[in-house]
């Protein structure tokens, strides 16, 4: 089976924490539909900041990690490229010009949600990180 590929929209404090910790979280219950081996990318500031693949199952934990809430729904994460903020990418260009293509005004759902990138948008958007 082959990886799907989402974009995680976040502060830069929080992309932070997420590097630290090698850990996303979420109040939702989105993170139990991802596979050992999906990957994210994070955006962080309109910017493609990094690229982690998801290393485990989600697991509910309730340790405070991040300052804004508990997101008790987590994944640990195996971070493939980390950017510095000098080296990120703008998500403005053809990788937006990607998202609107496919949906329009509502491509912001889809980072949003995180919903999974279909093949050729997903290819688009790793080409750009280096991936």
């Amino acid at each position: 089976m082959q990886a799907k590929v989402r974009i995680c929209s976040l502060s830069g404090d929080h992309f932070k924490v997420c590097c630290k910790h090698k850990l996303w979280g979420a109040n939702s219950f989105a993170p139990k539909s991802w596979a050992v081996g999906d990957i994210l990318v994070f955006k962080v500031d309109n910017e493609l900041a990094g690229v982690a693949r998801v290393a485990g199952t989600a697991y509910m934990d309730d340790t405070p990690i991040w300052d804004n809430g508990l997101f008790f729904y987590r994944v640990k994460l195996k971070f493939d490229k980390i950017l510095n903020v000098r080296e990120r990418i703008p998500f403005d260009g053809e990788v937006k010009a990607c998202f609107v293509e496919k949906w329009g005004r509502n491509w912001g759902w889809v980072l949003q949600n995180k919903y999974p990138l279909p093949a050729d948008v997903a290819e688009v958007v790793l080409k750009k990180m280096g991936i």
